[in-house]
């Protein structure tokens, strides 16, 4: 596990980090996501990034390289809620700051997941939504 200096780490060191060194499942928690521009264009016509997702300073997963977008807190703000959208949605404080080195840096009050998979879009939930020691917008099959 790498442990990185927010305020003294590169652009060229935080391209540096892969998926295939710091795999991210959907249930790895962190409580930073370090936004990185790649050298590659979406079929959207924006440029790509990947994601450092950080706890405590520790280097805990890295998602994406082929995402154009990032969804706070899932399509819509709603939180994890699959197929079905929730009458109450909790609401959830975030904070972007910009990096000494030029990129941007996505945290919450509270800690973070993602989801298994990273596709064309990003997508970070916060874990503020906890009741009594289980997530109130979880999977509902």
């Amino acid at each position: 596990m790498a442990k990185i200096d927010t305020l003294e780490v590169t652009l060229e060191e935080l391209q540096a980090f892969t998926e295939e060194d710091y795999p991210a499942r959907e249930d790895t928690v962190f409580d930073s996501v370090i936004v990185v521009p790649v050298d590659r264009i979406h079929d959207s016509g924006y440029r790509c990034m990947k994601f450092v997702l950080l706890q405590d300073g520790n280097v805990v997963g890295v998602r994406g390289g082929f995402s154009d977008v990032i969804h706070i807190n899932g399509i819509g703000g709603y939180g994890r809620w699959y197929r079905r959208v929730p009458g109450v949605v909790k609401p959830v404080g975030w904070s972007i700051d910009c990096l000494p080195c030029g990129v941007l840096r996505l945290f919450g009050h509270k800690k973070m997941t993602t989801d298994e998979w990273t596709g064309s879009d990003f997508s970070v939930y916060s874990t503020s939504t906890e009741i009594g020691g289980k997530q109130d917008n979880a999977r509902r099959d």
